[in-house]
């Protein structure tokens, strides 16, 4: 048998090297294969710790929300006290001219509109107010409006002087908030 050996030895050497070295193949493509299933479920795992993180950040920022919101309920009574009602709004021109006649100066308030607004607790009409007078009775009236029951919040002012008189002109757009 050792004879045998000795004259197919080549040929013995050559077949068992070319099993090994398949075997080194199979082996190789296995574990690219798996490489390849494993890189893909860390992937898949990273994927759902970010969704993870980012479901954390909502539930804490909710969280956040709901104390806030339990924080503010103790003002809405105060808010509703302070803050005149839609129904309010219908006094504002009379309101406003009676500051005005405090305040000394000619003014003309306007409804321009009311704004959409989401908000299921306050609500906003645009407003324009036109005011005449001298500069110091001027800043007085928009003390006066400022101490009012009405909230307004303004986009924009414009002064001028009047021609041929002493007297200034003041134009306000804005807003009167109300609750609803």
């Amino acid at each position: 048998m050792f004879a045998k050996f000795k004259k197919n030895w080549k040929q013995i050497f050559s077949i068992g090297s070319i099993i090994a070295i398949l075997i080194i193949v199979a082996q190789l493509i296995v574990i690219g294969i798996l490489k390849n299933k494993i890189e893909d479920k860390i992937n898949i795992l990273g994927n759902e710790n970010q969704k993870v993180q980012i479901e954390a950040q909502i539930f804490e920022k909710k969280d956040n929300l709901l104390k806030q919101q339990n924080e503010a309920k103790i003002f809405e009574p105060l808010l509703k006290k302070k803050l005149a009602s839609k129904d309010d709004l219908i006094s504002f021109t009379r309101d406003i001219g009676v500051i005005g006649k405090t305040a000394s100066v000619n003014v003309v308030p306007a409804f321009t509109g009311e704004s959409k607004d989401e908000s299921n607790f306050f609500g906003s009409a645009n407003m324009t107010l036109t005011v005449d007078g001298n500069f110091s009775n001027i800043l007085n009236f928009m003390q006066l409006v400022e101490e009012s029951r009405f909230l307004i919040t303004y986009e924009n002012f414009d002064v001028s002087k009047l021609k041929d008189s002493n007297e200034f002109r003041l134009f306000a757009r804005g807003s009167v908030i109300f609750r609803k």
